[in-house]
């Protein structure tokens, strides 16, 4: 454990936004961050044992889209946002060193009138299948991947059967994906169709307020 920890002012990145830092993750390209407030994912590189601003330091999205969470497809080639602000989840993909925004496709369903917000993305481990949670809708979108292109076509949404979707989790397995419902206070459990990528309800059970869902080994 380090005595001189470093610490990186993503506000300093910008003087008319707020940033609003939400997830991280470190990769063999750095370490990515979703900034909400900022509306991007800013990128870092190891530099001489400092993390200093990748060569490509930041991933714009629209004005007001506000990216929460974030997952990789097909080793690294895209990158997908999920835009809690907006209710959109955006692909990048890598040309190069760089990810280049190539779509964005919505959440809700077409003529939903009532507020929502994203919240977590999960991509199924073949990389076939991509879910993400609508907190109002109540539900979790279900896009295929083409795994040439990264493109996402629309395959349906499923009721999580509760209220404010916070979190789910796929298990380990791949059959079953678990959802934190974090105002009706349930998970929910539904089996997952490795070929067609949809959910069907299995149980739920009370747990107050849950918000995180990991499998330990």
């Amino acid at each position: 454990m380090t005595n001189d920890p470093q610490v990186i002012d993503l506000q300093g990145l910008d003087t008319v936004k707020t940033s609003h830092a939400h997830s991280a993750a470190f990769t063999k390209d750095g370490l990515f961050i979703a900034d909400l407030g900022l509306d991007a994912v800013k990128r870092f590189s190891l530099m001489d044992g400092k993390i200093e601003p990748n060569e490509q330091p930041s991933l714009d999205l629209p004005e007001g889209a506000g990216p929460r969470h974030f997952t990789f497809g097909q080793d690294g080639k895209f990158l997908y946002t999920i835009n809690e602000l907006n209710s959109t989840i955006s692909v990048f993909e890598r040309k190069g060193s760089n990810y280049i925004n190539k779509e964005a496709h919505s959440t809700l369903e077409e003529g939903f009138s009532g507020e929502s917000y994203c919240a977590d993305i999960h991509l199924s481990s073949d990389g076939r299948f991509l879910y993400g949670s609508n907190r109002g809708e109540q539900t979790i979108v279900i896009f295929e991947v083409d795994t040439t292109s990264g493109s996402l076509n629309l395959v349906g949404r499923e009721s999580v059967r509760g209220d404010w979707p916070r979190n789910f989790t796929i298990d380990p397995s791949g059959k079953y994906l678990l959802v934190a419902n974090q105002k009706s206070s349930n998970i929910v459990v539904f089996k997952r169709n490795q070929e067609q990528g949809t959910l069907e309800f299995l149980e739920e059970m009370a747990l107050p307020n849950p918000v995180c869902l990991e499998f330990l080994e």
